[in-house]
């Protein structure tokens, strides 16, 4: 039985992969802070430890050995290098980082593919910088030392157990017959992956020794615009409501003020992970699972108040045409 070490494990992609590797054998061990407390349907080992503790996470990992590290908590250059240090490097066949698309310079033609380049982005910010920090960490020692990395950038991910306010976002509003604001009239396009789909490819990568040292962009293979999600939303709850657009850029408002996507306009490339998985779950298929989790756990979902009071202003100040 191979061992999983699983960096992070107890949040949406966390949590979906530590589920999914236990449902398929796999023998698992989760490394976090403990502040969740996440059910499992199996035996999952569980190390806590503060991974920004360098000495802690050495002392929790020695005479530890694993043959696949899954890295879903490091966010920069510190964060991968702790972990680096702690592990025991020769028992690993692949250390796979889930790094981020949020990496790429904004301004790039479209779509962004594995050479595009990385750096600071408008929107991402000093996630997409300290992302790609990381990622150089990693993939310097692989070109000085072997270290076996592989390294993954998804888009937006979305699906089951998922606590950003996002498809929650959108389905409080059509179950509740209130009205969505979107971006100028929601022409942007952008990409996502479901977290089942995310955690297929991971497990499809495993083994394969021509992927160390490879980055690879993961997501559907076509990009939607925001109006097309909007509009799949409702179709999987059944129900509509109003849609208005908004063109926001004098207003004073930001497009995250009002609506849980950026009005940023990014999508990949990703024929080279085609070579080793494709994904398959439609949209349609990955928000209504997402819309049966939601209606379950409706009461337990953390909703950004922010929102709602902004659209209050926004529909009282602004005369917004309803979009088809």
């Amino acid at each position: 039985m191979k061992k999983v070490l699983v960096l992070g494990g107890s949040y949406f992609i966390g949590y979906n992969i530590v589920k999914n590797l236990i449902k398929d054998g796999y023998a698992v061990t989760i490394l976090n802070r403990g502040t969740a407390n996440p059910k499992f349907s199996g035996e999952v080992e569980t190390i806590l430890c503060d991974r920004k503790n360098a000495c802690n996470m050495k002392a929790q990992l020695k005479d530890k050995h694993f043959d696949f590290v899954i890295d879903v908590s490091c966010y920069t250059a510190s964060d991968a290098e702790a972990v680096y240090e702690a592990l025991d490097r020769k028992s690993i066949e692949q250390y796979i980082f889930i790094s981020s698309s949020a990496v790429y310079h904004s301004g790039q033609d479209l779509p962004l593919n594995e050479t595009s380049d990385a750096g600071e982005n408008i929107v991402w910010g000093d996630y997409g910088t300290d992302k790609s920090a990381a990622e150089k960490f990693f993939l310097s020692k692989h070109e000085g030392e072997g270290f076996p990395v592989v390294i993954l950038r998804p888009p937006y991910v979305y699906g089951e157990n998922n606590y950003v306010y996002r498809e929650a976002f959108m389905f409080d509003r059509i179950t509740l017959s209130r009205t969505i604001i979107l971006p100028n009239e929601g022409k942007t396009r952008v990409q996502f992956i479901h977290v089942y789909d995310l955690y297929r490819t991971i497990e499809a990568i495993f083994g394969k020794h021509e992927t160390i040292g490879q980055v690879y962009n993961v997501g559907d293979e076509q990009p939607v615009t925001l109006a097309e999600w909007v509009q799949c939303c409702m179709e999987v709850c059944e129900k509509h409501t109003k849609v208005v657009g908004f063109d926001y850029l004098d207003s004073g408002y930001e497009s995250r003020d009002f609506f849980p996507l950026h009005d940023y306009e990014y999508f990949l490339n990703t024929d080279k992970i085609r070579e080793i998985y494709t994904p398959r779950i439609s949209m349609t298929e990955g928000l209504r699972a997402s819309f049966s989790w939601y209606s379950d756990n409706v009461g337990s979902i953390n909703a950004k108040s922010h929102y709602a009071v902004n659209e209050k202003d926004i529909l009282e100040k602004y005369a917004l045409k309803q979009l088809d």
